[in-house]
């Protein structure tokens, strides 16, 4: 067998495992990834409440960010052109907050992230609305 080949074959059996490893339907259900985004959608916006620094609220848009991707992981494509748009107002906001000091405080970027927060939130509730009936219908 030729090594090209051979590489291939490991790649495909590794992607295989690794399907096979999340093959768990509760972890790759659309109402339990949309679960986890409300959650670290809740804990972002309480993050200007306690005064976090500019590096702090990058990292809890890191972290709604990354359950954005997974919701888009799991989710079909008639949720794409939203969730993709909340993911590209995500990424705006985060790229606003990493361009600022890293410790400033909340009365710093606060402002200036203003519209990137307003843009996030309206994708967020374009998300939210298409994707919770969906849940409650399962429930």
């Amino acid at each position: 067998m030729k090594k090209g080949c051979a590489r291939a074959g490991l790649v495909a059996a590794v992607a295989v495992a690794s399907l096979v490893g999340c093959a768990d339907p509760e972890e790759r259900s659309l109402c339990t990834a949309f679960e986890r985004f409300q959650e670290s959608a809740d804990s972002l916006q309480e993050v200007s409440l306690d005064g976090a620094t500019a590096g702090e609220a990058g990292d809890s848009v890191e972290a709604v960010l990354g359950e954005v991707r997974n919701l888009d992981a799991v989710a079909d494509t008639r949720y794409s052109s939203q969730i993709n748009q909340l993911e590209d107002a995500l990424d705006d906001l985060l790229r606003t907050l990493e361009s600022i000091q890293e410790d400033a405080g909340s009365d710093t970027w606060e402002p200036l992230v203003a519209d990137s927060v307003e843009d996030a939130q309206h994708a967020a509730s374009v998300v939210t609305e298409l994707i919770v009936p969906v849940c409650e219908s399962r429930d």
